[in-house]
C-alpha cells in the first residue's frame, strides 16, 4: 500500500501522538517496504479491498490521501499502526524529548553573605572572615572558597569542616541541611609602597560582602579597590590613636586595601628651592619672542607663589604652571616687571613655570638673557632661590643675519646637547651656571643676492625690431618681493611672463620696468620680457636696445641678432662696448637668419649697428611628373617660387598654346606656406606660348608652390592602327613631345623687368602603366637623364628621370616619350610554400589525415581543394577559425585522378592578399588494399593526398609526408617522386641508412609562426613508429612499400641460413668469395636504395648469426679432426716399420699422396 500523507488534519493527528508541536512529514514507500512491515499496518487488507483511498494531486503539487471515515478508527487508533517519517524530522522530535527530559541540577550549597573584619597589627594585617551558608542537601555537602596567599589560622562554626584542596583554595564540608555560620581568622602581610602601606587577598564573590578596617594612626586616608559604599554611622567608634572604615563591597574576587596619612606631620620649615632655566629666544617679523621655561626643584619646604623677573621692555604674554595658579600679577619696581605668582595650594615637590614674552627688535645690538648685580635684568630670570642655572637658544628667522657681539658667563654647546623644547634648526645654543652672564648680539635684515642669466634675441623685421628678453634670476639668502629693470628709450613693453609674476608697471620718467611678484621668493624662476621698438627709413646708425636688470650682484649673459633676410644689418665695431663677439651659423629659421652674437659679463654693453634693405630676390625649380597610360599622358608640374629679401604678390610662366585651354592651376593640397591664389589671367600667344598671370592674396617671402596640371590624349589614327594590329605580339609605338613650363620674371606696365629670375633648374619623372614598356629622349636647357636616385626635389619612383639647370627662351627643355604595350602574361594565383600530410595507419581499413598547408592566395572568398574520395571530415580550419567545405560541381577536363573529389573551402578573410595562412584538414579515409593484406608479409599501399587550387594555377613548393604504422610493420624504400627522411651514419655504405623518426620540428616548419587550431580532433600515434617523406613540386598521392617484419626476417634469415648450410662444405675460398660477391651487390643495391637495404640486412640479421655459427662450427671440428688424424698416423709409422726399398739410381719410391677433397 503505497501512503503518500501531506494533509493537515493527518499532521495535526500525528504532532498529537508525540505531544509536540512540530509538523511531521511522511515520506513514500514502495511496495516491498510496505510488504515487510507487520502485517497490520494503517487499515485491514481486506477492507482496503473494498473502499480504497483516494489520491488527489492538488494544484501547489501536495499528494493527499484521503481515507474514508469508517476506516479512521482502525487506522489511527490501533497502537501497533505505523507512523513513516523523513528521518531528520526523526531527529528534531527525538531532540526536542530530549530537552523536555532534561532537569535543571539545583546547587548544594549557597554562600549569602561574608564579612570581613580588618585590625592591622604592625607588619600583619588580622582578617576576621564571618560565612553565613545555606546549605541545601542532607549529606556531606562541599562549597569551594579562596583566599589566595591569606594564612588560615582558626576555623569555627555550625557543623563545618575545612579541607584544602589547592594553591591558596579551600573546601567547606556540611553534613546537616539550613543555614550555618562559620568564622575563619587570616593573616595577611603588610606591603610598603610609595603612597603608603596596602593588603591583598582573594575572596570567594559573594553577592553581600561587608569590609570593616582599622589602622593604627588617627587622620590616615584608606582606600578600598574595588570601588565601594561607605556606610556612614556603623558600627562604633574609632578607637584613639586609629582609624577605622566600613563599607559595602560588590562581588569580587579580589579585595585591595591602602592606607596613608591625610597630611604631612613634617614640621614646617623655610623654603629652599633651585631653578633650571631653559630660555629660548626667536628673532623674526621684526620682533623678538622670549619663552623661559623655569622647572622649579623644591629642596626644603613648600612653595606657595613664587617671583620671576622680567625686562621692562618685554610684553607678557602669558603664564603658566603645571601647579593651578591662583593669580599672578606684574608690579613694575626699578626699571624692572615682577611677576608675583600664587598658587592654589602649597607645593612641596616640584614645580614648572613658563612666561612668553615679546618686545620689537628696535636696535641692531640687544641683550639675550642676563641678571647681573646692581644692574637691570637683560632676561627673564627666576627671584627667591639659591641657584639658576640652564641653557639659551636664539633662533632668527632666514631673512635675518645674527653675529654674536659679547658673551660672558655662557658657554656655547652642541645644539643635540640642549632640551628638546629648544631644538631646532638655525639655532645658538648656550649653557650658563648662574644668572651673572651678558649675551650680546647683532641682528640685522639679510640682503637679497640676486645673479642673473639673461638672454637677449633682438630680431629686426621689416618694420620694427622685436626684442625678446629671458632672464633666469637666481635669489639666495633672502627672498625678494619685486624686481626693477632699466629700459633704453624708446622701447615699448608688450608683455611680462612669469610663473611668480602678479603685476608689472613702466615708469615713463626714469624708464624703469618694476617687475611685482606674487610673495616673496626665493631660489630660480625665469622671467620673459617681451618688446619692441619702431624702425625708421632714414638709415642712420643706431645702438640695440639692452634691457639691465638692477639690483644684482652679477649678470651674464647672451645676445643674438636676427634679421630677415632683406634687411642686412652692419655692427659698427670700432664702438663696441663691453661685449665679445661668438661664432654664428647662418641657418634661417622662421624666415629669419641670425646675423651676429655677443656674450658680456659686465656692464654697460654698447652694439651700435645700421641697417640697410636688399632688393627682390626670385628664383624656381620646375617638377614634372608625367605619367603615361593606354589611352592618355598626365602631366602634372610642381612650380616653386623662392621669394627672398622682400615679398612678392605676382608670378608668372608660360606654357604651350595647344594645352593652355586646357590646364589647372592650383596650390598644393595642406600647403600652410604658400599664399592661395587670388586671380589668374592668361596674356596673348607669342611664338606658340601662352604667358600666364597669378596674383596671390597676400605678399609671399619664402616658399610659393603652384600645381599645373593637363591630361594629352593620344593621336585617333594612332589608336586606329593599334586596333588593328591587336593580333600581333605588341602594338605599335606612339610618340609623344611634352613641351615643359617655363617660369618668368616680373614686368612691368611697359614690358620692362622690375623682378628678374635669378636662377631656374627643373626635374622630370616618367611613369608608366605596368602593360606599357616607354622610352625616352629630351632636349634644350641641358636636358640630361639621371638615375631616379638623384632626384631632390621628387619623390625617387617612376621609371625615367631627367634634369635641367636652365629655361631659355631660345632653348627650352622638351622631352619626346616613346610607348609600346607589353602582352599579359599569366601567373599563378595560389602558391603553397609549405605543406605537411600526416597518416596514421593501421591493420583495419581505416586511415586518419591532418593535412595542413602554408597557402598564399590571391582568392579571397574560396579556394578550390581536392581530397580523397569517400572521405569522412572530422574538421576544417582557417588558421584557428573552423570553415566549412562544399562540394565544388567543375568541368571533368580539371579534374586531377578518380581518388580525388572536388571542394570548396571558405578563405574569406581581412588580412591581405600577400599575406599566407594555415589551412588545416583532418579526415578519415578506407584504405584499399590495408596494411597487412598479402600473402608474403609484403606488399604495396596507394595513399591519395589532397590537393590544392586548380591545375597549373596552384604551386606546391615542398611537401613533407608523415605516415605512422604499427611498429611490427616497416616501410621500405623510396617512392616515386618522394625522398625517406634518413640518418646519416658512418658505414651506410655497406649497411643502408635507417629512417629518421624524429618529428618534434614539423609543426613549427609547417605553421611559420601562426597558431596551430586547437580543436582539431584526436590524432592517435601511440604504438605507431613514423616515416617522413619529402617532395618537391607536390604530388597527388604517394605510393609506399610495406614489410612485416616477422615474416620477411622469417623469409629472409631461413633463406641466408640455407645459402650459408649449402656452402657448408666448400672451401673457406669459396665461402669468403660468395660472402664479399655478397656484400658487393648489396652495397651497389644501397646506392639506389639506401633503405631497403638497411631493412634487408635487419631482416636477415638472425640467419646471419646462424651462418656465421655454422661455418665456426664447421671449422672447429675439421681442425679436431685433422690433429686427431695426425697424431693417428704419426702412431701407425711407429710400431710398423716397413724396408725402404731403392733403385740403383739411389732414389726411394714415390709415396702416395693423400688427396684433401674437403
Amino acid at each position: 500500500m503505497k501512503k503518500t500523507a501531506r494533509s493537515r488534519f493527518f499532521i495535526a493527528f500525528l504532532c498529537s501522538f508525540v505531544a509536540l508541536a512540530s509538523p511531521g512529514f511522511s515520506q513514500e514507500e514502495s511496495p516491498d517496504e510496505v510488504a515487510g512491515d507487520s502485517p497490520e499496518v494503517l487499515a485491514d487488507e481486506t477492507a482496503a479491498d473494498e473502499i480504497a483511498p483516494v489520491e488527489v494531486l492538488s494544484e501547489s503539487g501536495e499528494r493527499i490521501i484521503y481515507i474514508p471515515f469508517k476506516d479512521f478508527e482502525s487506522a489511527f487508533g490501533n497502537p501497533d499502526s505505523n507512523v513513516i517519517l523523513p528521518f531528520s524530522e526523526y531527529e528534531k522530535m527525538m531532540a526536542a524529548w530530549k530537552a523536555s527530559q532534561q532537569k535543571t541540577e539545583s546547587p548544594d550549597a549557597v554562600l549569602s553573605q561574608i564579612g570581613y573584619t580588618v585590625t592591622i597589627d604592625g607588619e600583619i594585617a588580622r582578617v576576621r572572615a564571618d560565612l553565613r551558608v545555606n546549605v541545601l542537601k542532607d549529606g556531606w555537602v562541599e562549597l569551594p572558597v579562596q583566599f589566595g596567599a591569606a594564612a588560615v589560622g582558626r576555623v569555627a562554626g555550625d557543623d563545618v569542616l575545612l579541607r584544602g584542596v589547592g594553591n591558596g583554595q579551600y573546601a567547606l564540608l556540611f553534613q546537616t541541611p539550613g543555614e550555618k555560620n562559620v568564622s575563619i581568622d587570616l593573616a595577611v602581610r603588610v606591603k610598603q609602597s610609595p603612597d603608603g602601606q596596602e593588603i591583598s587577598f582573594q575572596t570567594p564573590p559573594v553577592a553581600v560582602t561587608t569590609l570593616d578596617v582599622t589602622v593604627p594612626r588617627e587622620g590616615q586616608a584608606i582606600e578600598v579597590t574595588p570601588q565601594i559604599v561607605e556606610v556612614a554611622g556603623g558600627g562604633d567608634e574609632a578607637a584613639d590613636g586609629t582609624t577605622r572604615m566600613q563599607v559595602n563591597v560588590g562581588a569580587t574576587n579580589s579585595i585591595r586595601i591602602q592606607w596613608h596619612p591625610e597630611a604631612s606631620l613634617q614640621p614646617e620649615m623655610n623654603l629652599l628651592a633651585s631653578v633650571e632655566n631653559q630660555t629660548l629666544v626667536t628673532i623674526e617679523d621684526g620682533l623678538i619672542h622670549t619663552d623661559a621655561y623655569l622647572k622649579y626643584e623644591i629642596l626644603r619646604g613648600t612653595m606657595e607663589g613664587g617671583r620671576v623677573v622680567v625686562p621692562a621692555s618685554h610684553r607678557i604674554l602669558d603664564v603658566t604652571a603645571s601647579s593651578r595658579i591662583k593669580n599672578w600679577q606684574v608690579v613694575e619696581q626699578d626699571g624692572e616687571q615682577i611677576v608675583d605668582v600664587e598658587f592654589l595650594s602649597a607645593i612641596g615637590k616640584g614645580l614648572n613655570l613658563e612666561l612668553h614674552t615679546e618686545r620689537k627688535l628696535d636696535a641692531a645690538d640687544f641683550n639675550i638673557a642676563g641678571w647681573k648685580e646692581g644692574q637691570p635684568a637683560e632676561g627673564i630670570h627666576a627671584m627667591d632661590v639659591v641657584r639658576e642655572s640652564g641653557q639659551i637658544a636664539v633662533r632668527h628667522a632666514s631673512d635675518i643675519s645674527l653675529t654674536v657681539l659679547e658673551q660672558q658667563g655662557v658657554v656655547r654647546i652642541e645644539p643635540s646637547a640642549v632640551d628638546e623644547k629648544l631644538a631646532g634648526s638655525n639655532a645658538l645654543t648656550y649653557k650658563f651656571y648662574s644668572p651673572d652672564f651678558s649675551l650680546t648680539v647683532n641682528a640685522k635684515p639679510v640682503e637679497p643676492r640676486l645673479i642673473v642669466g639673461h638672454r637677449m634675441v633682438l630680431t629686426f623685421q621689416d618694420d620694427e625690431l622685436e626684442v625678446s628678453n629671458s632672464l633666469n634670476y637666481s635669489v639666495e639668502r633672502m627672498g625678494v618681493f619685486e624686481l626693477k629693470l632699466r629700459l633704453p628709450e624708446k622701447l615699448q613693453i608688450d608683455d611680462v611672463i612669469s610663473p611668480r609674476l602678479k603685476e608689472f608697471n613702466v615708469t615713463e620718467e626714469g624708464r624703469l620696468l618694476t617687475v611685482t611678484l606674487l610673495e616673496r621668493t626665493l631660489g630660480e624662476f625665469p622671467v620673459e620680457i617681451r618688446s619692441h621698438r619702431d624702425l625708421t627709413d632714414s638709415g642712420d646708425g643706431e645702438t640695440l636696445p639692452l634691457i639691465e636688470p638692477l639690483g644684482v650682484e652679477r649678470e651674464t649673459g647672451t645676445i643674438q641678432v636676427f634679421a630677415r633676410p632683406a634687411i642686412e644689418v652692419i655692427t659698427e665695431t670700432d664702438q663696441l662696448e663691453g661685449v665679445q663677439p661668438v661664432p654664428t651659423s647662418t641657418e634661417v629659421k622662421n624666415g629669419v637668419r641670425l646675423n651676429s652674437a655677443w656674450s658680456f659679463t659686465r656692464r654697460p654693453a654698447v652694439i651700435p649697428v645700421r641697417t640697410e634693405r636688399k632688393p627682390t630676390r626670385l628664383s624656381a625649380f620646375v617638377g614634372t611628373t608625367i605619367s603615361v597610360q593606354d589611352e592618355l599622358t598626365q602631366v602634372r608640374t610642381q612650380l616653386d617660387y623662392l621669394v627672398e629679401y622682400s615679398g612678392l604678390n605676382t608670378f608668372r610662366f608660360e606654357v604651350p598654346e595647344a594645352i593652355s585651354d586646357s590646364i589647372q592651376i592650383e596650390t598644393a593640397g595642406g600647403d600652410q606656406q604658400s599664399s592661395p591664389i587670388q586671380q589668374r589671367t592668361s596674356g596673348d600667344p607669342v611664338d606658340g606660348w601662352v604667358p600666364w598671370t597669378i596674383i596671390t592674396q597676400r605678399d609671399v617671402i619664402g616658399l610659393q608652390r603652384f600645381i599645373i596640371s593637363y591630361d594629352i590624349d593620344q593621336p585617333e589614327a594612332e589608336e586606329e592602327e593599334a586596333d588593328s594590329e591587336s593580333d600581333s605580339e605588341s602594338s605599335a609605338e606612339l610618340t609623344t613631345t611634352i613641351q615643359l613650363t617655363r617660369p618668368l620674371g616680373l614686368i612691368d606696365s611697359d614690358g620692362e623687368p622690375t623682378t628678374t629670375l635669378t636662377q631656374s633648374q627643373g626635374e622630370v619623372v616618367i611613369d608608366k602603366e605596368r602593360s606599357l614598356s616607354i622610352a625616352a629622349s629630351g632636349t634644350g636647357g641641358g636636358l640630361e637623364q639621371i638615375d631616379l636616385r638623384e632626384l631632390t626635389r621628387l619623390p625617387q619612383s617612376g621609371t625615367l628621370a631627367f634634369r635641367y639647370f636652365r629655361s631659355d627662351a631660345d632653348d627650352r627643355p622638351s622631352v619626346e616619350v616613346s610607348q609600346s604595350r607589353h602582352e599579359i602574361q599569366e601567373v599563378v594565383s595560389t602558391i603553397v610554400p609549405r605543406g605537411l600530410v600526416e597518416i596514421v595507419t593501421g591493420e583495419d581499413f581505416e586511415g586518419t589525415y591532418r593535412c595542413r598547408y602554408l597557402v598564399k592566395t590571391t582568392e579571397r572568398q574560396r579556394l578550390l581543394v581536392y581530397l580523397p574520395v569517400d572521405l569522412e571530415v572530422l574538421g576544417t580550419f582557417l588558421n584557428e577559425r573552423e570553415v566549412s567545405l562544399e562540394i565544388a560541381d567543375v568541368p571533368a577536363s580539371d579534374s586531377v585522378g578518380e581518388n580525388l573529389t572536388p571542394f570548396w573551402v571558405n578563405v574569406a578573410r581581412t588580412d591581405s592578399s600577400d599575406e599566407d595562412f594555415l589551412l588545416t584538414f583532418q579526415f578519415l579515409w578506407k584504405l584499399h588494399p590495408a596494411l597487412g593484406e598479402s600473402a608474403f608479409g609484403r606488399g604495396e599501399m596507394l595513399l591519395p593526398l589532397p590537393v590544392i587550387g586548380r591545375g597549373d594555377s596552384a604551386v606546391v613548393q615542398e611537401l613533407k609526408v608523415a605516415i605512422w604504422v604499427p611498429e611490427k610493420y616497416a616501410l621500405v624504400g623510396d617512392p616515386e617522386d618522394f625522398h625517406l627522411q634518413t640518418r646519416h651514419r658512418a658505414g651506410d655504405v655497406l649497411i643502408g641508412e635507417t629512417a629518421d623518426r624524429q618529428v618534434g620540428g614539423l609543426e613549427n616548419w609547417v605553421s611559420d609562426g601562426h597558431t596551430c587550431p586547437v580543436s582539431v580532433a584526436q590524432f592517435p600515434t601511440d604504438g605507431r613508429v613514423p616515416y617522413v617523406y619529402s617532395n618537391l613540386g607536390g604530388a597527388k598521392s604517394v605510393t609506399v612499400r610495406w614489410w612485416n617484419q616477422v615474416v620477411m626476417t622469417l623469409i629472409v634469415s631461413l633463406a641466408v641460413g640455407v645459402i650459408g648450410w649449402l656452402l657448408l662444405k666448400t672451401s673457406w675460398e669459396n665461402k669468403l668469395g660468395m660472402l664479399l660477391i655478397a656484400l658487393f651487390a648489396a652495397a651497389l643495391y644501397g646506392i639506389s636504395d639506401s633503405h631497403a637495404l638497411s631493412q634487408g640486412l635487419y631482416a636477415a640479421r638472425f640467419g646471419m648469426m646462424l651462418l656465421i655459427g655454422l661455418w665456426i662450427i664447421n671449422w672447429i671440428f675439421q681442425l679436431i679432426r685433422g690433429v686427431q688424424s695426425t697424431f693417428a698416423t704419426a702412431g701407425a709409422s711407429a710400431t710398423t716399420a716397413s724396408p725402404i726399398n731403392t733403385d740403383s739410381s739411389g732414389s726411394s719410391p714415390p709415396t702416395a699422396e693423400r688427396q684433401d677433397t674437403n
